[in-house]
């Protein structure tokens, strides 16, 4: 057998081993960086097709940030450029991937074959896990600061309260003992917003039907909203049940309508709608410490101004907050990720500028009569010679 029919066959191996291969893989050339062929897994990925990469450089498919790292990284193009980076997919979506890359001839010359491992998922995971960690200390510590500052407010409040009682309705220094009152309520509401984000209140859960209680909220909704802004609430009637303490998913439509309506001064519409949905194991995969099964889906949508990248990435942090000085704690959305997360159930936000905002909270359903109030007899009263 002839040297150039041996040169025939293995190049014939290597492209069928090269085409059929599940890994996503490219041989490039070091110099100039062009894609000279891509296989069936590398399209699949990146919605390439084989001659559409064959027409691409590196720089195409690498965002301009990343663009910016190769250079200042890579300081010889020829050496294989290993380790995590963002590419652009045909669609526009960033992946992340992680690339090994060996120095191989191919046609005669040396060229890189890169073999391609999409870590996207995994990046989210482990951002995800980041962020849990991050929240949980912060949890810690607001919860210690909470009940020291609980202790401090209860001193404040009862000395405020034994002034007041003290003073005649006219006294000039009644006002002085009311403020001090106020403050304190106020005190006490951000300690509720601290207890409920570090996850250490006391919860009531009751089985409920959630259609009834957004409905029972209605009106108080509407008013907190204003005239400018149209209240729309679908609420299916084949709705499933939560196990959940009415107070805190009270407080977390409170939250999530005040900044809706915070984000829409020139009006708009908001809605809130409820759905039974159910996350499979795909969706529990990609979101740490949710379970797959049925769910409640209660979403909370505005048509205001949206958020931004940098903005949305902050969203869950204690106080931290887009609105003027004065105009809010920062504590609604960390509050609303405690309750959902002590109701073992899963928060998603997504929002872009111009496009408003959606808020989706996934309580898991169960199949239980609602609750209901047992009705306690009136008590006699006690005789006696009481004044």
């Amino acid at each position: 057998m002839s040297a150039k029919r041996l040169l025939r066959d293995k190049d014939k191996k290597f492209r069928l081993l090269f085409e059929e291969h599940p890994q996503p893989m490219w041989i490039l050339d070091p110099a100039s960086q062009k894609i000279l062929e891509a296989n069936s897994a590398a399209a699949a990925l990146y919605g390439y097709s084989p001659d559409e990469f064959r027409a691409m450089t590196l720089a195409g498919i690498q965002g301009p940030e990343e663009a910016r790292r190769f250079r200042n990284e890579i300081d010889d193009p020829a050496r294989p450029a290993a380790g995590a980076w963002r590419h652009r997919t045909a669609s526009g979506r960033m992946i992340d991937v992680e690339i090994a890359a060996h120095e191989i001839q191919y046609g005669g010359r040396k060229r890189q074959l890169v073999v391609l491992m999409d870590i996207t998922d995994r990046r989210h995971l482990e951002d995800q896990f980041r962020q849990a960690q991050k929240m949980e200390a912060v949890g810690m510590l607001a919860g210690e600061v909470a009940h020291d500052f609980n202790n401090l407010l209860t001193i404040i409040t009862g000395y405020g309260q034994l002034i007041l009682n003290q003073l005649p309705p006219h006294d000039p220094n009644r006002r002085s003992a009311e403020q001090i009152m106020e403050a304190g309520e106020r005190g006490a509401a951000l300690t509720k917003q601290l207890l409920a984000f570090s996850r250490r209140r006391l919860l009531q859960p009751k089985v409920l039907d959630l259609n009834a209680l957004v409905a029972s909220l209605g009106t108080m909704l509407q008013r907190l909203i204003g005239e400018d802004i149209e209240l729309r609430l679908v609420l299916p009637p084949d709705l499933g049940r939560v196990h959940a303490d009415p107070g805190n998913i009270e407080q977390v439509l409170m939250n999530l309508v005040v900044n809706a309506r915070d984000a829409m001064p020139n009006g708009g519409t908001l809605t809130i709608e409820t759905a039974n949905t159910c996350l499979d194991e795909g969706y529990a995969s990609r979101h740490v410490a949710v379970k797959p099964g049925p769910y409640i889906l209660l979403t909370v949508s505005d048509t205001g101004a949206g958020m931004d990248e940098a903005t949305q990435a902050r969203l869950f942090e204690p106080f931290f907050t887009t609105k003027s000085d004065g105009k809010g704690t920062g504590l609604g959305l960390s509050t609303v990720l405690g309750i959902v997360k002590q109701t073992s159930g899963a928060l998603e936000v997504s929002s872009a500028l111009g496009r408003g905002t959606s808020v989706k909270m996934y309580l898991p359903r169960i199949d239980q009569p609602v609750a209901t109030e047992p009705l306690e007899p009136h008590a006699e009263a006690a005789g006696g010679s009481e004044t």
